[in-house]
């Protein structure tokens, strides 16, 4: 393991944990803070403390001066500028400012359907695909703290803690999914599931059918199921809100997608095993309730 894995290994424990810490904090605060200008000041001064504390912590375990981990921050993203990782940031960057125009965009329309919350899994599954095939550690590393991000911003969100707060909740509010609850689980679960095959995985490199698993479920799998059930879907599955043509869009894409991918990557599965995993799926989405919840397994 070289200086720069044993980085981004120490990068994403301080994260994981720091961002487990806050968590609590935030619950703690809530507790104990007597109205919403207290919590804020309580729960701010955690966010900044938590954070300076991190990179006090990674600097020890990676042995640097304090003042030097920005500049280590700032190499692990750019990679010394190499092509690939600049033309991937580019390709990243694009998908995040198509997803932010397109939030503005809704924002507008009479009514936020399931259409419109699939455009984020797209924009995820590009991402990821493009991560995996170019620089899979690099994923691994962003894919990590971006959850560790998503995580923080949510308990904002959640505790409404200004300035933050009114901002994010006028923002995401309107994307909630019927699954969710106070808490928007979808786009932490989006990304944790796309995430978790990588995260479990032994090898990043060469790219493995496995890695796919996540995609191939919640980023396409689900999202035909939806925009299929929605949009053309009329016979519903006994005591179920979802539907046969949801169901058949999801066994049909995500065979389709598991059959293509292999051509791609390494990969000793059989077509009869793509196509058992694609009715195992399908089958889980048309009798859980809350997939969502349940597909990260």
């Amino acid at each position: 393991m070289n200086d720069g894995d044993v980085s981004q290994k120490c990068l994403v424990q301080v994260a994981a944990t720091s961002t487990a810490l806050f968590v609590v904090g935030a619950a703690a605060a809530r507790r104990v803070a007597g109205d919403a200008a207290l919590l804020g000041v309580l729960v701010n001064g955690l966010l900044a403390t938590v954070v300076m504390g991190a990179a006090v912590v990674f600097a020890r375990l990676v042995e640097i001066p304090l003042g030097d981990v920005p500049l280590l921050l700032v190499g692990l993203v750019v990679d010394r500028f190499s092509q690939s990782r600049m033309t991937l940031l580019l390709f990243w960057a694009a998908n995040v400012v198509a997803s932010l125009l397109f939030c503005a965009s809704v924002h507008s329309a009479p009514a936020i359907t399931t259409v419109h919350r699939k455009f984020f899994h797209l924009t995820a599954s590009l991402v990821f695909i493009s991560g995996l095939f170019v620089d899979a550690q690099f994923l691994w590393l962003s894919g990590s703290l971006s959850l560790c991000i998503f995580i923080i911003v949510e308990v904002l969100r959640f505790h409404n803690i200004p300035p933050w707060g009114e901002f994010l909740n006028e923002t995401l509010l309107v994307f909630r999914d019927h699954q969710d609850s106070v808490v928007l689980l979808t786009p932490l679960l989006l990304l944790a599931g796309m995430l978790l095959p990588l995260m479990l995985s032994r090898n990043l490199a060469p790219a493995h059918l496995e890695h796919l698993a996540g995609v191939a479920t919640v980023g396409v799998g689900d999202s035909a199921a939806a925009i299929v059930g929605y949009t053309w879907g009329t016979k519903n599955w006994p005591k179920s809100r979802k539907t046969m043509e949801g169901s058949a869009a999801m066994f049909l894409s995500v065979t389709i997608f598991l059959l293509g991918a292999k051509a791609f990557v390494s990969s000793a599965a059989s077509t009869t095993t793509c196509i058992l995993v694609a009715f195992i799926i399908t089958a889980m989405e048309a009798t859980l309730q809350k997939f969502h919840s349940y597909c990260l397994g």
